[in-house]
């Protein structure tokens, strides 16, 4: 059964929709590579994520995956990423970013800010399934 605390009800209900279910949440999921190739970000972690989500009823619509050093500590991507992730959100009218690495509280707020909707890492999709 899926948690509430990450999705509960959709905070537009049925609204949206012309049928009488309710709207399902819609996610991106946002990996991060370093250059040498290691990172969370492989194809198989992104899957990994893509299925607890489903699990806690959360559909994925789109993945974004970065190649860079290290997390930048304001907002874990680059800032023309960051841009690229809020026009994706807008694109795919989705209502939740799951990043696959761990962030922190600054980078949550950092991300929330530019893109809009709700951000959560692999954790925090965890602890609510």
């Amino acid at each position: 059964m899926p948690g509430t605390w990450l999705i509960g009800e959709h905070p537009e209900g049925a609204g949206r929709r012309q049928d009488t279910q309710a709207r399902r949440w819609r996610a991106v999921l946002l990996g991060l590579a370093e250059r040498d190739g290691s990172g969370p970000a492989g194809a198989d972690a992104l899957d990994e994520l893509e299925r607890l989500a489903a699990t806690d009823g959360i559909g994925v619509v789109d993945r974004m995956v970065q190649v860079r050093d290290r997390p930048d500590p304001a907002t874990y991507l680059g800032s023309g990423k960051v841009s690229e992730l809020a026009e994706l959100v807008e694109t795919e009218d989705a209502d939740l970013v799951i990043a696959e690495g761990e962030l922190t509280p600054a980078q949550v707020r950092g991300l929330e800010d530019r893109v809009g909707v709700r951000v959560v890492d692999r954790t925090g999709l965890i602890l609510d399934i």
